[in-house]
């Protein structure tokens, strides 16, 4: 049975943080884990948006995240497959219009 290609990670490398994966929103294009750390709580995302896929799901994917992780503090990391001038692109394509209006 062939599995899923993973191209999303958070690698920790300091044995003082715990981190908890979320499984609920976390598959092979997400992963979103909880962080602490002396009394310090937060969550950390690392997604992938397929060049060959529907933005929509993606987005829908990081509302749900930003659902989830709401009030708390949250670091994202995407890699969208996606140009816009607001990161210092030349250009600005569709899937950027679609992230500028997040």
């Amino acid at each position: 049975m062939a599995t899923a290609r993973k191209r999303a990670a958070v690698i920790v490398n300091n044995n003082k943080i715990d981190a908890v994966a979320v499984k609920q929103v976390s598959d092979e294009d997400t992963s979103l884990l909880e962080f602490s750390c002396n009394g310090l709580k937060f969550y950390g995302a690392s997604l992938y948006f397929a060049i060959d896929r529907d933005m929509g799901r993606d987005i829908r994917k990081l509302e749900e995240i930003r659902k989830l992780t709401r009030g708390k503090d949250l670091i994202i990391s995407i890699d969208s497959n996606s140009s816009s001038k607001l990161w210092h692109d030349t250009q600005t394509n569709q899937r950027g219009k679609k992230l500028n209006n997040l």
